[in-house]
């Protein structure tokens, strides 16, 4: 089943990429399909990626009850993550291209606030804008809100410019969640037609195209500016994902380093980029060190090998780093994870000083709550 089309150029295209979530992408649905207004001003474009569960027929309901509003795709076979996000966004027909994942949640009038935020703010030259967002954990013991991710900015205006090395050097709030994007898709799809080539090799990373595509796309168009939306457009309670070891070290070191190495290859590349992302990929040893250690420290340090993980570092990562990475991995897994996690609340203590409860509370709700989910799958 493939290929269900609509004919009206729509304004606005939400792109969904989804495999085996049903009932996350139902509730999705039944979130944003009823807040379409106007006919023919939003389309909704699904890629369905070979699901082996009820994600078709779910689909199809919403398309029976609101005809003309959804644009179907289904893989023959499972694309991965990244060339089943690509397939979505060539779907797109819109003048702009907003990008959600299957598990997302919109607020009330969100999509009217978004394409109001749109009509009101975009000139020609507007190539980007990213949204706020905002999700949570429920405190079992409490019952209370914990926040996970808060993205508006509440010492900034509602719509403002924003700085272009923030974007090449991913500084801005929430740079790597999907549903803050948008896209104008005139630029969008000339990217896509004119560098097929450098897109190609991005694919073969499997995670983060959509990061690629815009710090490619300003790097192309030098001229290009790009909005930040600070109002809140996503609210939704945290979905608990358990990472494993080497999922982290392939999303936060293998992927990142190849994009980021790419981006350096590009002909668009200039001195004053390359040292922005240079230092991003710097960054990435750190980031993996960090979160194996906040692992261990909330007892969810998980992994499928142990040789394994050493072996993958060496394999991927120059041999002094790979020397680090393994170092590190052989102490997080002897240490007791009490004795870290109190050597990190006190660190917290003096960094943070007067803040350092609120800072602890989310930080200790955050990933006791991610360690009780099921593994997070890529496809």
């Amino acid at each position: 089943m493939k290929n269900i089309k609509m004919n009206n150029k729509p304004f606005l295209s939400i792109i969904i990429p989804t495999y085996n979530r049903a009932i996350y992408l139902g509730n999705l649905l039944s979130c944003i399909a009823p807040q379409v207004k106007e006919s023919g001003l939003v389309q909704i474009c699904i890629s369905n990626n070979s699901s082996t569960d009820n994600t078709r027929e779910v689909i199809m309901n919403f398309i029976e009850k609101y005809p003309g509003l959804i644009v179907y795709n289904e893989n023959e076979r499972n694309l991965g993550f990244d060339r089943n996000m690509f397939k979505v966004i060539k779907m797109a027909q819109g003048d702009f291209t907003w990008f959600l994942c299957d598990d997302d949640l919109v607020v009330e009038n969100g999509i009217e606030k978004v394409i109001y935020f749109i009509k009101n703010n975009c000139g020609e030259n507007i190539g980007f804008m990213t949204l706020a967002t905002r999700s949570y954990f429920i405190d079992k013991k409490t019952g209370k809100q914990v926040t996970y991710s808060d993205t508006i900015e509440k010492d900034k205006p509602k719509v403002y410019k924003m700085d272009k090395k923030d974007i090449i050097g991913q500084c801005f709030p929430a740079s790597v969640f999907t549903s803050t994007m948008l896209f104008n898709n005139n630029f969008l799809k000339k990217i896509l037609e004119e560098e097929k080539t450098i897109i190609e090799k991005a694919l073969e990373a499997k995670e983060y195209i959509q990061t690629f595509l815009y710090r490619l796309m300003f790097l192309k168009y030098p001229n290009l500016e790009a909005l930040r939306f600070n109002e809140e457009i996503i609210n939704e309670e945290a979905h608990r994902y358990k990472f494993y070891i080497e999922d982290i070290f392939q999303l936060h070191y293998i992927t990142w380093t190849k994009l980021c190495d790419l981006l350096l290859s590009s002909k668009y590349m200039n001195d004053y980029y390359r040292k922005i992302v240079i230092d991003d990929k710097r960054g990435t040893t750190k980031t993996v060190i960090i979160e194996m250690g906040l692992m261990k420290s909330f007892e969810a340090f998980n992994y499928s090998s142990f040789l394994g993980c050493i072996k993958m570092f060496f394999q991927e990562a120059p041999f002094r780093l790979a020397l680090l990475f393994s170092a590190f991995f052989v102490f997080f897994s002897i240490i007791p994870s009490a004795v870290l996690r109190n050597l990190y609340k006190i660190f917290i203590k003096i960094r943070h000083k007067e803040k350092w409860q609120k800072l602890w509370l989310y930080i200790t709700v955050k990933n006791s709550e991610m360690s009780k989910g099921s593994r997070r799958l890529y496809d």
